[in-house]
C-alpha cells in the first residue's frame, strides 16, 4: 500500500513541475481520491474519485449538522 502511495505522490509531483500554477487544494483532493482507488480497489479513476466526493459531501453535512446542534446553556 505504501509504494502505491509513493508513486501516486510522485505522479502528482511531476505534474506539477509543468505548471507555474498550483491549486494545491483540487490536487490533494486528486491524489486522495487515486491513493483511495489503488490501494483499496486496484482501480485509477472512476471509483476513487467517486469515495472522495462522497467523503466531502459528508464532510459538509457533519458541519451543517455541528452548527444546528442546540445545547442548553449556551446562547
Amino acid at each position: 500500500m505504501i509504494p502505491r502511495m509513493i508513486s501516486c505522490t510522485a505522479k502528482m509531483i511531476d505534474n506539477w513541475e509543468d505548471s507555474s500554477e498550483i491549486d494545491v487544494h483540487k490536487e490533494f483532493i486528486n491524489l486522495t481520491a487515486t491513493v483511495i482507488a489503488q490501494a483499496a480497489f486496484e482501480s485509477t479513476s472512476f471509483v476513487g474519485k467517486q469515495v472522495a466526493r462522497l467523503q466531502h459531501e459528508q464532510k459538509l453535512n457533519l458541519q451543517k449538522a455541528l452548527r444546528n446542534v442546540y445545547i442548553p446553556g449556551m446562547r
